[in-house]
């Protein structure tokens, strides 16, 4: 018998985390070395920092048995995960600067509605040229993100409608890449079994409260907790494995890749299994 397999689940658990963080701190010294990096590279470093932050957060809340929070961020993992993946598939220069499009577009979607807001409710504007809610810096804001978004456009030859497309079409797109290390079906399969489920209970709607919502053997109404509880670890920290090896592949980190990595993979498989 290995040692692995030894192991019970709960050394197993306090393994992973213990890997899991033995790696963070590895990355952590290695992240900022190259300097001069590509805009993928420079998305995918600046991913890894919420990526670990979030596991770490999912770590210590299902410790505490706070299995529904943890959850909500599982779910966020999930999203960004695949959002990875699908910028390093095809034309990814293409792909960011839409991104980066977007991101002006959103902002002056609020900083337009804040406009509005205040037009019609008077009694919101504030008299401070810094605050937010003042018709001096809204215009500013309006005028600054309404010229970069334009340099974008012009810089990269964009279309003004061009958006990046919703999480099921890159589920999709991810699975017709075929990319390394996955298997076919794997990411609309996350897409169905993880995202959606989860969204409910991260929105807080109807369904999401039921979800919630469970009765004892007396019949009174309960808090209910996430059933699946062994997923919120492994799949948090195999994300967090699959962007480490994106760090790699796309020489944002050029060092050697860590025997760590594949211990982890190893551990992960041992846990769901337990």
């Amino acid at each position: 018998m290995t040692e692995l397999h030894s192991l019970s689940m709960e050394s197993l658990l306090e393994e992973l985390t213990l890997k899991f963080y033995q790696l963070k701190q590895y990355l952590d010294s290695e992240i900022n070395r190259n300097k001069d990096k590509s805009y993928l590279q420079n998305y995918l470093s600046f991913q890894y920092f919420p990526f670990f932050d979030y596991t770490d957060s999912i770590i210590n809340l299902y410790k505490k048995a706070n299995y529904n929070a943890a959850t909500v961020l599982l779910r966020t993992l999930v999203e960004a995960h695949m959002y990875v993946n699908y910028f390093q598939i095809g034309d990814w220069k293409h792909k960011l600067s839409v991104l980066a499009k977007e991101g002006f577009d959103i902002k002056l979607k609020t900083v337009k509605a804040l406009g509005e807001m205040i037009d019609k409710y008077p009694n919101l504007i504030s008299n401070n040229p810094d605050s937010l809610l003042s018709k001096e810096t809204i215009d500013e804001l309006v005028t600054l993100n309404e010229k970069r978004r334009s340099d974008v456009i012009i810089a990269n030859n964009l279309s003004p409608n061009e958006k990046v497309p919703g999480l099921f079409d890159v589920a999709r797109e991810c699975d017709e890449a075929n990319i390394r290390g996955s298997v076919p079906g794997q990411f609309q399969q996350m897409y169905n079994l993880e995202y959606r489920y989860i969204s409910p209970l991260a929105h807080l709607n109807l369904e999401g409260l039921h979800s919630l919502i469970d009765r004892d053997e007396k019949g009174d109404f309960v808090l209910s907790k996430f059933k699946n509880h062994k997923v919120l670890i492994s799949e948090s920290i195999e994300i967090c494995v699959a962007l480490t090896k994106d760090l790699f592949e796309n020489k944002v980190i050029e060092s050697e890749v860590p025997k760590i990595i594949s211990e982890i993979e190893e551990l992960c498989k041992k846990y769901l299994a337990y």
